[in-house]
């Protein structure tokens, strides 16, 4: 099963194959950067936020990369691809590029996202200064959590990660020939896999095209996307309220941080998903360092005090 499912990937999804055997064979873990309140609230609640593509910070979000699609789509890549299609099924590509089009407007506004980086102690033992600045506000936490539920195949949450591609319409031209190109030399086996199967394959691949597509001068953030389109289908784990954030009435999905028995997932419980905190540039870290680990210690952590690290980083609010 898990040579038929990698076949799978190395077919539809060669980006995000590529990408989770990199971070995979480099040990890196995954940050999500914010700032100490959120973080405290994070502990407290024991939950992540997903909020609406809508409120992002990168204001174009899913419409760069329904833009970009678009017009890759409509380039002699684009036409390799759906050659390729048709050479399996007889006018399944136009069946499948006409039903994303008639879904783009929902993705666009029925995504939800949470955030994360890719993190290697190694070269970021103080995380980057770029994120620090961005998403730190006035005293910058980073909470780094452990890889395993990123590459879990049990998708009992109904959500999905994915790395995001730094891409133009160019880029993603490109990636539209990889998959011409590996469908065509794998004819027989995507056949095989039956027109259903095979258009909701593609369908995903286009979504995840849009929804994890960035511009390219947002490449630094090296960033990973846990998303999910309502829409699409929804999941009794993960519920919905309404939130008011900077100000901003605004739909919130809820990801528990807690077991999951008996679903085949790695737990997300604190204690075991949290491998470190990062105080960064702040004005009381010895405060927050001593409050986050104290708050870990309840949470049942096995090494709350040695688990967060102030980074001591000089860094004035006035110089964000």
């Amino acid at each position: 099963m898990d040579k038929l499912l990698n076949l799978r990937r190395h077919i539809f999804f060669p980006h995000y194959q590529e990408k989770r055997a990199e971070v995979e064979t480099s040990g890196a873990q995954f940050v999500h950067y914010t700032n100490a309140a959120t973080a405290q609230l994070i502990l407290d609640n024991r939950e992540i936020w997903m909020r609406s593509s809508a409120v992002m910070n990168d204001y174009s979000e899913v419409q760069h990369g329904i833009d970009c699609l678009k017009r890759a789509l409509m380039s002699e890549s684009g036409s390799r691809l759906k050659e390729s299609l048709n050479q399996c099924f007889q006018g399944i590509a136009d069946e499948i590029v006409t039903r994303f089009f008639e879904w783009a407007p929902y993705i666009a506004i029925d995504t939800f996202i949470t955030s994360f980086s890719e993190h290697r102690p190694e070269k970021d033992p103080l995380g980057r200064l770029s994120m620090w600045r961005a998403y730190g506000g006035e005293c910058g936490v980073a909470i780094i959590f452990k890889p395993d539920i990123f590459f879990s195949d049990a998708n009992v949450l109904g959500v999905q990660s994915s790395p995001v591609a730094y891409l133009d319409a160019d880029g993603i031209a490109l990636e539209l020939d990889r998959v011409a190109q590996r469908i065509r030399e794998n004819m027989q086996y995507v056949h095989d896999l039956g027109r259903d199967t095979v258009f909701n394959l593609v369908f995903q691949a286009l979504r995840f095209a849009a929804v994890c597509t960035k511009h390219p001068a947002f490449i630094e953030e090296q960033e990973w996307r846990v998303v999910t389109t309502g829409s699409l289908g929804e999941s009794k784990y993960v519920q919905q309220s309404i939130k008011v954030v900077g100000g901003i009435p605004q739909p919130i999905l809820h990801i528990e941080l807690k077991e999951y028995p008996d679903t085949g997932m790695p737990s997300l419980a604190p204690a075991s998903f949290i491998e470190s905190i990062l105080i960064g540039p702040c004005q009381y870290p010895i405060t927050i360092h001593r409050a986050l680990a104290e708050t870990l210690r309840s949470l049942g952590h096995p090494k709350p005090f040695e688990s967060v690290q102030r980074t001591n980083i000089p860094l004035r609010s006035n110089q964000r």
